[in-house]
């Protein structure tokens, strides 16, 4: 949902009968706007409130190489222990391949190109620490060999680690189909 949209519900919200006063749709408002001429800079307090009320596009990167997947170990905020696909979200002002360069780079400090798109999830209640983000899952070439290292690992698709189990149900169908980056 675009920042837009969401003016607009709040707009309709607010004209009826509101739950808020009318200074604080006011105050709302003029906040939305703030965030929107700071190149949508969000402090995470309120980053975390949005996100648990309205879905939000997060890419997730599939790298592969030699028949593996490469995944790091999920950020402090998902479940201790897990490995995932390196991930983030889109910015309002990006293409989603341009989403990936940039999340590939900061989380493994890797340059990738991307792709194709190959498939998206929606989050289910109580899988994902701040809602349900909608997952754009994006096959990327590394634009050089991975090892293993302290930003993650390549894993054999018939021997993953415990995983976020929609991330390790959708790499397991990908092994299926036999997707390679050739």
């Amino acid at each position: 949902m675009s920042l837009y949209q969401i003016l607009r519900w709040w707009e309709n919200m607010t004209s009826n009968k509101s739950f808020l006063k009318k200074y604080e749709s006011e105050i709302f408002k003029k906040t939305l706007k703030k965030i929107q001429k700071q190149k949508f800079w969000i402090p995470n307090e309120i980053f975390e409130i949005i996100h648990s009320t309205f879905s939000m596009w997060t890419i997730e990167i599939i790298i592969l190489q030699d028949n593996k997947v490469f995944l790091i170990k999920t950020p402090k905020h998902f479940k201790k222990g897990l490995w995932c696909l390196p991930g983030g979200y889109n910015r309002w002002d990006e293409e989603i391949f341009t989403s990936c360069e940039r999340i590939a780079n900061r989380e493994i400090g890797i340059s990738v190109k991307p792709l194709k798109s190959l498939g998206i999830y929606k989050w289910k209640e109580g899988e994902h620490p701040y809602g349900r983000p909608l997952s754009v899952f994006i096959l990327c070439k590394p634009l050089r060999n991975i090892k293993d290292s302290f930003f993650g690992k390549l894993f054999d698709f018939r021997k993953l680690p415990k995983m976020i189990p929609c991330q390790e149900k959708f790499l397991k169908s990908l092994h299926d189909k036999k997707i390679t980056t050739q």
